[in-house]
């Protein structure tokens, strides 16, 4: 095919400059046009101006074939999803995209591309097709183009578009209107591609402008996963993992590290699915208040310290090892242990905030370990020891330098306790609720966060204690 035909080939285009998405019309000979509302873009292949800004091309329903070179060099292009009935992508019609991770297939006839299709795009490149009962999509030489196959449920019929359009129906002549029922493009608020995406990193999402919601990680092989707190400044939500793809085991994992600010949207909903059988969530930094809400979640999860990398609990291939009546967890590159909760707990799946078993039924002094796994202890979850009547005394290791919130919270008999010498910080409600505690001598740079301690005033958020 020679360049002068190429360049006479003309797509017309329908941007939105809100969302960076644009909807492919057709060509110019086969008589398309973008409605007024859009931002019309007439796009020749060889041309790249015309696509820059553009992260997600649909191409509407009537548009079956897309010629060689059509869209190649398109440099923000992420997304390209097909509405209708796409049959045949010609020679490089999509090469040189170097962002280009998702392509998405709402029908499911065979596609006939060419080996250099997708030549030159992203490593991540996916294919994303409808979750039938009639096996994988059929595409020509689909092992040269894309290293993932993904088959998810893309809506609850077949006539569900993916792209939301911002023009009300009477500004559009009947012939260019046709609704849902009629495979067409919905009209909402604003134009908005909202299938599947796939970020450079593994994970396959979709987005409501809002919130980026999870459906699967595209890296089967890793068993340790972190999940990323937010997405395009979006944050995120596994609400809808799977997304009714019958995730297999090779999907899920064993060990999951989240941020407690994102506590919730990992446990609402699917969220629970993204553990393989026996899985661990290991939250970081979860407050006090997350630890409540970890306790009476059906899964199992357990708080980590702030500087918990993948690494550290990717480690743990044998389970959280245990020492001293303590389950711990090793960071900093080995150097430290950070104590997870005790070995036996009672009642409990969830986050671990009891102290272990006492041996007499009301006298436990606790005296938490220096060493774990031959490493100095430097961290305690929050609320280890709270709600225990039976504990009498707690001796604290000098290796602390945080007691964290709540940590004796409620403790109702707890009448003694030893801080650590290298003590900087006592978190919130540590020790409130105790009422046969003194508060003992505290050095004067020894910050102490609102109600520390009982019956103490709060002035702001923190109040400096003296002895």
């Amino acid at each position: 095919m020679s360049m002068s035909i190429l360049l006479s080939v003309v797509y017309i285009l329908g941007y939105s400059p809100a969302d960076g998405t644009a909807v492919c019309f057709g060509t110019e000979e086969s008589g398309a046009f973008a409605p007024a509302a859009f931002e019309e873009r007439r796009h020749a292949p060889g041309e790249t101006g015309s696509l820059k800004g553009v992260r997600s091309l649909v191409f509407e329903r009537s548009v079956e074939n897309v010629g060689a070179a059509a869209f190649a060099g398109a440099p923000d292009l992420e997304t390209v999803c097909f509405e209708g009935k796409v049959s045949s992508l010609g020679e490089r019609a999509f090469a040189d995209c170097p962002k280009l991770t998702c392509v998405v297939f709402a029908s499911r006839n065979p596609v006939d591309a060419c080996m250099d299709t997708f030549e030159g795009a992203h490593e991540q490149l996916t294919a994303v097709y409808r979750n039938e009962m009639y096996g994988k999509l059929e595409i020509a030489h689909p092992n040269a183009i894309w290293k993932n196959m993904v088959s998810v449920n893309l809506g609850s019929n077949s006539y569900l578009s993916m792209t939301f359009v911002a023009i009300p129906s009477t500004h559009l002549p009947p012939e260019a209107w046709r609704g849902p029922r009629d495979g067409g493009m919905r009209v909402m608020d604003a134009i908005r591609y909202v299938g599947p995406r796939v970020s450079t990193n593994g994970w396959m999402f979709k987005t409501d402008g809002a919130t980026v919601f999870l459906l699967a990680y595209l890296r089967p092989r890793a068993r340790a996963v972190e999940l990323p707190p937010s997405i395009d400044g979006m944050p995120i939500s596994c609400r809808e993992y799977g997304n009714g793809s019958g995730l297999p085991e090779e999907l899920k994992f064993d060990a999951v590290l989240a941020d407690g600010s994102i506590l919730g949207e990992v446990f609402g909903g699917r969220g629970r699915d993204i553990l393989a059988k026996g899985g661990c969530i290991y939250v970081r930094g979860a407050s006090f208040d997350a630890a409540h809400q970890m306790d009476y979640n059906n899964v199992n999860a357990v708080g980590v310290p702030e500087a918990t990398t993948l690494a550290d609990v990717a480690a743990l291939t044998n389970g959280i090892p245990c020492e001293s009546g303590y389950r711990y967890l090793l960071i900093n590159n080995g150097s430290a242990a950070a104590v997870l909760g005790p070995e036996n707990y009672p009642g409990r799946r969830g986050y671990v905030s009891s102290a272990p078993r006492p041996v007499e039924e009301n006298s436990c002094p606790v005296v938490v370990p220096s060493t774990l796994g031959g490493k100095p202890v430097v961290y305690l979850p929050c609320g280890l020891f709270s709600a225990r009547g039976e504990i009498t005394s707690v001796e604290f290791p000098d290796t602390l330098e945080e007691l964290p919130a709540g940590v004796c919270y409620g403790c109702s008999n707890l009448a003694k306790v030893k801080l650590p010498k290298n003590l900087k910080r006592i978190g919130r409600l540590a020790f409130y609720d105790c009422p046969k505690l003194s508060a003992p001598p505290i050095p004067d740079d020894v910050v102490c966060e609102t109600q520390a301690f009982d019956l103490r005033p709060a002035d702001g958020s923190r109040v400096i204690l003296k002895p």
